[in-house]
Formats: C-alpha cells, structure tokens, sequence
C-alpha cells in the first residue's frame, strides 16, 4: 500500500505473463471484474484474485463457480471427496454430521448437498488458490490431516499453496 493524495492504494510490482493469450485472457476477466469493483485496497485485490484464479482454475472441469466464489469451490470438492472417502477427506461421519461441521467452521452446508455430493464428480486439481482457501483449508487439515492437497489445488502451484498455509 501507497499514499497517494492524502490516500491508501494498492501498489505492485509486475512480471510478464507467460503467453499473450494468458494476459489477453486476464485483461477480458478483469474488464468483466471491473464493472462493479475497484482495484485499490487489499481487500479488492483479493477479490479480483478470487474473480481471476476461480476463472482460470476451474475452466474445464464441470465446477461453476457461485456467488461464493472460490471457497464455495473448495467447500464443494472438498465435501464430494468426503462422502465419497477420496483423498484422506474420510472421516466417517454422517451428512447430517459433515453439514454440521462445515457450517459450524462458518462455511453453512445443507444436509442435501452433501447426500448429492455421492454422485457427483470429483475433478481433481480444480481448487484454486487464494486467500479464502487457504484459509478454509488451514482449518481443514485440523479435522482432516491425511487431506490430499496435491489432489486439490492445481499442478505446480504447491510451493505456493504451503507459502500461504504458512501465513494463516
């Protein structure tokens, strides 16, 4: 964070992207983001973050993407490897017991959510990474320590995934 006229606004510094189809892509994504935000606080950074990595992340893999944004990614995958005991997610409670647990972390689940996450795909690696997931996940491994990160987040980003874990 800068000054700027008597104000606080967000800095950076910048790499290039990787390809021209990669920044076309973002530069779209943020023209859709910035009709109803503003980038100049952390917290509008993060939300531009959570806009940019659940677009870009969960492209292609049958997850859409909620008003929750990136923690409902999480929540949502996270619930359909534990009812279908996936990736060290198993901890043999009921749906009942599961919703229950969720909402009491402060991410509310229903009873039916978790009964249709039986049936529903797991894609894998479709988590993307941001403020809000690693969060939810910090509290995650408490209940669930065996949990398969490399199963949720995407490939090459696990450095990264544990920098932040570090940080909650």
């Amino acid at each position: 964070m800068i000054e700027v006229d008597g104000k606080e606004h967000i800095s950076f510094d910048s790499v290039p992207w990787r390809s021209a189809e990669e920044g076309q892509q973002a530069r779209v994504l943020f023209d859709g983001w910035r009709a109803d935000n503003c980038l100049k606080t952390m917290a509008n950074w993060e939300s531009w973050e959570d806009y940019y990595e659940s677009a870009i992340t969960t492209k292609g893999t049958g997850i859409k993407v909620t008003a929750e944004g990136s923690i409902g990614v999480l929540r949502r995958i996270f619930i359909r490897a534990a009812v279908q005991k996936q990736w060290g997610c198993d901890s043999g409670l009921t749906y009942k017991a599961l919703a229950e647990q969720l909402t009491g972390l402060g991410y509310a689940t229903t009873v039916d959510e978790c009964k249709n996450a039986k049936r529903a795909k797991l894609p894998e690696h479709a988590v993307p990474v941001t403020v809000g997931t690693t969060t939810f996940v910090k509290m995650l491994l408490e209940y669930y320590p065996a949990m398969d990160l490399f199963k949720l987040f995407p490939l090459g980003r696990m450095d990264e995934v544990m920098q932040r874990l570090a940080k909650v």
